[in-house]
C-alpha cells in the first residue's frame, strides 16, 4: 500500500464557491504519494550529478586546450652529448658543462635557473605551469 502525506497548498486555499477566502485559510490540503516524491528527488539528484559533470568537463577540456602541441624544439631542456658535451635549459637559458653529473641528478643549477627567472618574471614558462625538472 502506497504511504500518503498532507501538504497544504496556499493556492487551493479558500477557492471554493460560496465560501468565505478567509474563513478557508488551513482547511484546504493535497495528498503527495511519497514513492513520486523520491522519484523526484532521485531525478534531482540525477541532473544535478550531470551539472557538476559537465562542469568538471569543462575545466579539464579549457586546460587539454592550453597545453601545447609536443613538437621538435618544444622541449625545455637539451643535452648535447657530441662532438662538445653541455646540458641546457631553454626556458632560463642556464647551461651546465658537465653532462654526466646532471645525468645522474644533479639538477641545482637548473632548479636555482627557474626560480630566479621566475622571481623576475623572465622565465619562458605560463604563470600556472608546474616545474618539471
Amino acid at each position: 500500500m502506497l504511504s500518503f502525506f498532507r501538504v497544504e497548498r496556499a493556492f487551493d486555499k479558500g477557492r471554493l464557491p460560496g465560501d468565505d477566502p478567509r474563513s478557508a485559510q488551513g482547511d484546504e490540503v493535497a495528498l503527495v504519494c511519497i514513492p513520486n516524491r523520491e522519484r523526484a528527488m532521485k531525478m534531482l539528484r540525477s541532473k544535478l550529478y550531470e551539472y557538476e559533470l559537465e562542469k568538471k568537463r569543462a575545466v579539464s577540456k579549457k586546460l587539454e586546450d592550453s597545453k601545447l602541441e609536443i613538437n621538435f624544439g618544444s622541449q625545455i631542456r637539451s643535452y648535447v652529448l657530441q662532438p662538445y658535451r653541455i646540458a641546457k635549459d631553454h626556458r632560463t637559458k642556464v647551461e651546465v658543462g658537465d653532462v654526466d653529473k646532471v645525468l645522474d641528478g644533479y639538477l641545482e643549477p637548473f632548479l636555482r635557473g627557474y626560480l630566479l627567472a621566475k622571481r623576475r618574471g623572465t622565465a619562458t614558462v605560463a604563470a600556472d605551469d608546474e616545474m618539471d625538472i
